[in-house]
């Protein structure tokens, strides 16, 4: 028990250096000191990683001045096999007396001239009161959908552009959400963090998963390490309980291989996505390695990612949502953009339609088709959504039948699935905010009022929570009162509240329509610093 405690601490203390500004004095003596330490320990791999970082500066030095030196050595003889050919150097004549060359006269003001441009074509003009004007600068948050993605590393950009508090803001605004909404998911981070075992993982079973779960909702919010004052430390050892845990075929030490690894690896490529750290894209590679492997070939999942005849759509679901994860940050794996591309075709193996009331009810059911409804629709519609789908006839049907759902905390008619109505929600609430428009202000009316006032609240006086501000704080949960309630008590509400507070983040944590892509507008775009704590994109118009 020591052992391994210890070898948690000096795990974590290796992940804090990572944020750490070394001089270059101490990452020489950290690298000289690595070299020397088992291959698959992490200050060999620092070590590694710093030589080659030091190796391409040094090279650009001496590959230059050894080839100078040698041509120096040849001299003007130049020797080829028996022969020798005598080479004539030329030397450029000094000239002393370079007069100014002459130049144009300056054109009169008034000279006109031919050229294949229209002006009479320009519609507006343009007055310059100051010689040297500063261009308007404008901040947007919002992105909008295109075919080529510009690759942007290690700041929230693209669908996670909502994510910095600025941002957030905004986000929480522009999608419906308000101060209510913002409150819950903030009592539940800070709940998140009592509920934290001490080698950083969350729950007493399905750790894998558990740990993913939490981790998403911290990430959702913007928390990273070295960034978050108060949620920081927390999701770094969260972080560091997962990369630890990485066997070498890819899959983690602790959960089963369905669900728990794929909710563990979407969390790792979520958080490469963010912060572009190696030691997270590592890990992450790793573990998309099984769920690639593992797709089936008509593009669907199954149990333990085993190659079967059965497509189970609700594995499938956090099969697909970890591929979107590893494709969107970029992840260099063989196959995983032909994984993300079946995504859509494995799950619409489970795909049925039939009519009522003259409109098209498709449904996305557990194993096989089906048709006009079933709780798993919303994972079906998101998946494809996320794979540039959500103009398919699929998805169009699938939200007609997510319409007639009872959103709500109680509310849901699934008939004999009624003890799953959160687990759907989930995906069902993605879906609607993705899909915008009266639908999502319809679900989103419901859902909000619902959610908030069913979180259990235990307030400041009671909570023994202190921020890092050292002020005592609320904290909050969920709890599941129908059938899944059994499940809530085998992951200790780390399940549950992980589904409610992932809703409750659906306004920034993703922006709507852009499934993973820049924008380009028609205009300059430049990187800058924008106004507040984020970093955005600058429109020079």
């Amino acid at each position: 028990m020591n052992g391994n405690t210890s070898g948690h601490d000096r795990a974590y203390q290796e992940m804090l250096r990572l944020f750490e500004e070394a001089s270059f004095g101490q990452r020489m003596k950290r690298m000289l000191s690595g070299l020397g330490q088992p291959k698959e320990s992490g200050e060999y791999k620092f070590a590694k990683l710093q030589l080659q970082r030091l190796s391409a500066p040094f090279l650009a030095v001496t590959v230059p001045l050894a080839l100078l030196v040698a041509l120096l050595a040849i001299g003007p003889t130049i020797t080829a096999g028996d022969g020798e050919f005598e080479v004539e150097v030329i030397r450029p004549e000094v000239l002393d007396d370079l007069e100014d060359p002459e130049l144009p006269p300056p054109m009169d003001a008034t000279e006109t001239f031919d050229s294949e441009f229209a002006y009479d074509d320009f519609t507006e003009a343009v007055t310059i009161s100051d010689p040297t004007p500063t261009p308007t600068v404008t901040t947007t948050p919002t992105v909008q959908q295109i075919k080529s993605p510009i690759a942007v590393l290690g700041m929230m950009a693209g669908p996670m552009a909502g994510r910095s508090a600025t941002a957030r803001t905004r986000a929480i605004k522009d999608g419906g959400g308000d101060e209510k909404t913002e409150d819950a998911v903030m009592r539940a981070l800070r709940w998140y963090v009592t509920k934290q075992n001490p080698n950083g993982s969350w729950g007493t079973s399905e750790r894998s998963a558990m740990t993913g779960f939490a981790l998403l909702c911290f990430l959702a919010h913007g928390e990273l390490p070295g960034q978050s004052d108060e949620f920081g430390e927390t999701v770094q050892r969260g972080l560091m309980f997962l990369t630890d845990n990485v066997l070498p075929n890819g899959f983690f030490a602790e959960g089963r291989h369905d669900y728990a690894h794929a909710i563990a690896t979407y969390a790792l490529c979520e958080a490469y996505a963010m912060t572009r750290m190696p030691t997270l894209k590592e890990a992450a590679e790793k573990t998309l390695v099984p769920i690639i492997q593992g797709q089936h070939p008509n593009g669907g999942w199954d149990y333990g990612l085993a190659q079967t005849d059965r497509d189970d759509t609700s594995v499938m679901g956090w099969c697909a949502q970890a591929i979107k994860a590893g494709h969107t940050a970029g992840m260099d794996v063989p196959g995983l953009n032909e994984a993300y591309k079946n995504i859509a075709k494995g799950m619409k193996g489970n795909y049925g339609v039939s009519t009522i009331a003259s409109k098209p009810m498709g449904g996305f059911g557990y194993t096989g088709p089906s048709p006009g409804g079933g709780g798993l629709t919303g994972v079906g519609v998101l998946a494809l959504q996320l794979t540039g789908n959500a103009k398919d006839a699929a998805v169009r049907a699938g939200l007609n039948t997510i319409d007639s759902w009872n959103v709500g905390w109680e509310g849901n008619n699934f008939g004999e699935e009624a003890g799953s109505g959160q687990y759907y929600f989930y995906y069902a609430t993605q879906c609607m905010f993705h899909e915008g428009g009266a639908r999502w202000t319809r679900w989103n009316n419901r859902m909000k009022p619902s959610y908030t006032k069913a979180q259990t609240i235990i307030p400041a006086t009671e909570s023994e929570y202190v921020d890092h501000t050292g002020t005592p704080q609320a904290i909050g949960y969920w709890e599941c009162e129908d059938s899944a309630a059994a499940l809530h008590v085998a992951t200790d509400g780390i399940f549950d509240t992980a589904l409610m507070t992932l809703q409750l983040e659906v306004y920034y944590r993703f922006l709507p329509g852009t499934y993973g892509e820049f924008a380009v507008i028609d205009s300059e775009i430049i990187l800058e610093e924008a106004p507040g704590d984020e970093i955005g994109i600058i429109i020079k118009m």
